[in-house]
């Protein structure tokens, strides 16, 4: 009988921090702007996604050089492979919630 074991995660610590924070849509700017922010030594742009009335939704990162956007949704699911398809926690939820908590990025 063959027997299959869960695959673990590699081992490793998150590095992340906040290059340049992304600014959510408000009167003074009503598009936002964009933030920059760097995960394990990749660096992402970074936006807000707000309801139409103002409230923060989650965020959509897009790592720099690629096309393919990460959205995060206030509920903490992230749309990236590791959160989808392997139902775990990935680096771009750590990190934003890593970045929530140091107040480089705004709650949702």
């Amino acid at each position: 009988m063959k027997t299959t074991t869960a695959r673990k995660s590699k081992p490793g610590t998150l590095t992340c921090r906040c290059l340049r924070r992304p600014m959510p849509p408000c009167e003074s700017t009503p598009g936002g702007w964009p933030g920059l922010l760097e995960i394990n030594g990749a660096q992402y742009g970074v936006m807000y996604h707000t309801q139409q009335d103002g409230q923060i939704s989650g965020l959509r990162l897009v790592k720099i050089g690629e096309t393919l956007p990460y959205d995060i949704s206030a509920g903490g699911e992230c749309d990236c492979a590791d959160c989808v398809y392997r139902q775990r926690e990935c680096k771009h939820m750590a990190a934003v919630a890593l970045l929530i908590e140091r107040g480089d990025l705004l709650r949702f």
